[in-house]
């Protein structure tokens, strides 16, 4: 076939509604599986099958591969087992991209995210599944190397919209957190040194509901916290007493402290204003 019929066949496919594309630049295609599941192992250098032929625009100016898809974990972005994925070897992905990653010796192919505090996660998108393929935080694993970004796959959009990643990862978060046991002489020395912010008996309510919500303290346990910060400090002028803790314990002050309400607060103005600062320092004294 020389030029002219080729010009003619895609003038007649482009009246036609389509758009032709000339396969005119040649790419590596790898017989290899990247894993949307766990990461697997690592690619041998026989996994090289042969140089495939791709429309130039496709390409961009970056180096590129071919590899196959291998698992579920990214269902929900319409990337399925068994799809052959175009790779863009590059270091410029967003949130939302598509990328395949090394971690140690080990390949996956998932949603890149980078988090409010500059944490960089990979995040899988199967729904059904989101038990078993949880975020992974890149900064606690070693020898991390993203390879590039998923240009293109049969029946695939690309992109994933960020609100589904910040929903995974802000979940895995407050797992992580909760799963994070404050060992017992660290909440007791938080006790000691919150102490010395304490001015009114009633301000251990603070420390109180703060370290229910870290789970230190078995929320309604009122008796056992008073307990424990006799103990800690028995000569502080400021001991807390049980009944006017659990006065305390009524509208916005049941929630979490980031839930409290000036207006539907036991307390107003300035006392509403301290009762946060202590439970903010409570929450600092008891993570660093």
């Amino acid at each position: 076939m020389d030029e002219k019929e080729l010009k003619e066949i895609f003038l007649f496919l482009q009246k036609a509604g389509a758009n032709p594309q000339l396969c005119d630049t040649e790419v590596p295609y790898f017989e290899a599986s990247v894993r949307a599941g766990l990461p697997t192992e690592n690619w041998a250098e026989e996994a090289f099958v042969e140089m495939m032929s791709l429309p130039r625009k496709m390409l961009a100016s970056t180096p590129a591969m071919i590899l196959d898809v291998n698992g579920d974990s990214m269902e929900d972005a319409n990337l399925y087992d068994g799809d052959r994925v175009l790779v863009l070897m590059t270091q410029r992905f967003h949130d939302g991209d598509i990328v395949v990653v090394r971690i140690d010796d080990c390949y996956t192919v998932k949603c890149f995210y980078e988090d409010d505090e500059g944490k960089h996660w990979l995040v899988a998108q199967n729904k059904e599944k989101e038990d078993e393929y949880r975020p992974i935080l890149l900064e606690e694993q070693e020898n991390v190397q993203v390879y590039g970004v998923v240009a293109f796959v049969m029946r695939s959009e690309l992109r994933v919209p960020t609100r589904n990643l910040r929903r995974l990862v802000s979940r895995e978060k407050e797992e992580r957190r909760k799963n994070e046991a404050v060992p017992e002489w660290k909440v007791r020395r938080a006790v000691r040194e919150i102490a010395e912010e304490i001015e009114v008996n009633r301000l251990w309510f603070a420390v109180y509901r703060k370290m229910t919500e870290l789970g230190v303290v078995d929320d309604g346990d009122v008796k056992g916290f008073c307990d424990m910060v006799k103990e800690e400090v028995p000569n502080h002028g400021h001991l807390p007493v049980v009944d006017d803790l659990q006065r305390l314990d009524v509208l916005s002050f049941t929630k979490a402290v980031v839930l409290w309400d000036e207006n539907d607060a036991p307390v107003k103005g300035k006392r509403f204003k301290l009762y946060k600062e202590i439970a903010q320092k409570t929450e600092l004294l008891l993570l660093k």
